[in-house]
């Protein structure tokens, strides 16, 4: 998995993030995820960690302020049968530009828009 593309994540406008802030993500995840899983997966949302469990719940925290963003509002997946990232929309918070009911191919000049913040795929 370690020769697999990268995912770059450009802030176009958020209340949390800066404009132009990239986030690049791996085949094994983010890289500087407090969730420390090597899963392939990237889980972004409002919630930091779970209280029950004590465990993190996101990869992405935004801060709870972000208008119409969800505890766990959506995930992004490698997958290497396919060699691509999916997101996936995980059904919490209100805002998001598009419901994606199932994972997507995410692609090259994507505009992922969810709550108040849009990022670009590059």
């Amino acid at each position: 998995m370690k020769s697999a593309q990268k995912l770059k994540l450009t802030f176009l406008e958020s209340q949390s993030f800066s404009q132009n802030t990239a986030i690049i993500i791996n085949a094994c995840g983010y890289p500087y995820s407090r969730r420390k899983a090597s899963d392939g997966k990237v889980f972004v949302g409002v919630r930091d960690m779970n209280v029950e469990t004590r465990q993190i719940v996101n990869d992405i925290v935004f801060s709870k302020g972000e208008l119409g963003m969800g505890n766990r509002h959506f995930l992004i997946q490698y997958l290497a049968e396919d060699k691509s990232y999916y997101l996936k929309d995980m059904g919490e918070g209100t805002g998001t530009f598009i419901q994606v009911e199932k994972s997507i191919n995410l692609q090259n000049d994507f505009i992922i828009s969810f709550g108040c913040s849009h990022m670009l795929v590059n």
